[in-house]
């Protein structure tokens, strides 16, 4: 393997703006978060919110800031929707 030198312009990564699809992010307000690079804890999260008998839980883990609870909060309405309305409410 041979060295390569870089400059700083290298290392840098150039966006366009009108790539990301909109104009500011007061827009992305109230959209569900991506699973962006956490396939695995998506298809974890899905394969436990299928687990229909008592005594499942999950555990979520990361860093603080980085949208857990949205996402899995997300992931339990779109289940919730699939699934048949409980017979009974309790107060």
């Amino acid at each position: 393997m041979t060295a390569a030198k870089l400059t700083p312009s290298d290392l840098r990564l150039t966006v366009d703006p009108v790539s990301l699809g909109f104009q500011d992010t007061s827009e992305l307000q109230g959209l569900p978060l991506s699973w962006a690079g956490q396939a695995r804890a998506e298809t974890a999260a899905r394969f436990g919110l299928q687990m229909r008998q008592p005594g499942y839980n999950l555990l979520v883990l990361g860093a603080a800031g980085m949208g857990r609870t949205r996402m899995l909060t997300c992931m339990l309405h779109e289940q919730a929707a699939l699934r048949p309305v409980p017979s009974d409410l309790c107060f």
